[in-house]
């Protein structure tokens, strides 16, 4: 009996394991960007220990303990696997993070983690990077809680993703509903003229984009 609970908690943790998504990396890049253009000496511990749990998901820890996994060899024997790019991602992030959870210097970090952003973004959402940058990608996957949740809403939900309070607004006193979130910031949003209309063609083309990367990279 006790030989089967083993080897069924065995199997449990190792499905456990092949589920955790990549897409954790591309929400834990964007939010350490995010806070950072906020304010380049912001305190980063809860983006630290949001993804220290996806590496180690059955250990609780604390700050120190939390640090010292993520400045060693960052064990990776329970949860998110990298590969060996990632790994050196993380490795560069953490070298320059001081024990207090501070980046030794914010301002500079910001352009490497957009780096970093661009070409994770790349790597794993190649149609969806053709269309609109790594952070605004990043955001709305960051506000759907991952691409999973993201990937099922339609292009019109997409358009106004980042435009909530406009729309509690609209509803609440019947002001003009939002045309558009997060992708005003787009390039083409930005130079259009009619700017819920172009907002509207680049959420239909990110709904036919993030589906395709996302049954070819994520799905299992």
């Amino acid at each position: 009996m006790d030989e089967f609970v083993n080897s069924s908690i065995i199997e449990a943790k190792e499905r456990i394991k092949q589920s955790i998504s990549k897409d954790v990396i591309i929400i834990f890049f964007t939010r350490l960007l995010e806070d950072l253009k906020k304010n380049p000496n912001s305190d980063v511990f809860g983006r630290v220990m949001e993804i220290y749990y996806f590496f180690k998901p059955y250990k609780k820890a604390n700050k120190t303990e939390i640090y010292d996994f993520f400045t060693s060899k960052l064990d990776q024997s329970e949860g998110l696997i990298l590969d060996e790019y990632e790994k050196k991602y993380f490795q560069i992030i953490f070298s320059e993070i001081n024990p207090n959870y501070k980046f030794k210097n914010g301002q500079i970090m910001k352009g490497r983690i957009k780096g970093m952003l661009d070409k994770i973004t790349l790597k794993y959402l190649p149609n969806t990077s053709k269309i609109t940058n790594s952070y605004i990608i990043g955001k709305l996957i960051c506000s759907m809680g991952g691409l999973a949740n993201l990937v099922i809403k339609p292009s019109s939900t997409i358009q106004l993703i980042g435009s909530e309070k406009s729309l509690f607004r609209h509803k609440r006193i019947n002001s003009k509903p939002p045309k558009y979130g997060l992708l005003y910031y787009t390039e083409e949003v930005q130079k259009s003229k009619n700017k819920g209309k172009t907002a509207r063609q680049i959420a239909n083309k990110l709904s036919i984009a993030i589906k395709q990367d996302y049954y070819h990279n994520f799905a299992r």
